[in-house]
């Protein structure tokens, strides 16, 4: 990857944080980072990759990650959890907040 590729996933990401806030206004970033560092007690910053129906954030200490999405694009929790049961101790362990 260049650093003009590493550009362009740096402008996506924006891309993709502004348009995930403003379909689902009056959600703010600032309301979203300040709910994830009281879930996990640690600051956050957004992830360097976005997906185009969620916004994410880790910890600064790469340790947790917290995913933000509208309930039209809600992840299925059982197939997580089946997932999650057949790979055991190889992928994260995932919890619906709410």
């Amino acid at each position: 990857m260049g650093y003009g590729d590493s550009v362009s996933l740096v402008a996506l990401s924006r891309a993709q944080i502004t348009q995930f806030f403003s379909r689902n206004a009056p959600l703010t970033r600032q309301s979203c980072d300040q709910e994830a560092e009281r879930l996990i007690n640690k600051p956050v910053r957004p992830t360097d990759m976005q997906g185009a129906s969620s916004y994410t954030v880790i910890s600064n200490d790469d340790t947790c990650i917290v995913q933000f999405r509208s309930s039209s694009s809600a992840l299925d929790m059982e197939f997580i959890k089946s997932i999650e049961q057949a790979y055991n101790g190889f992928i994260p362990r995932h919890e619906f907040i709410g």
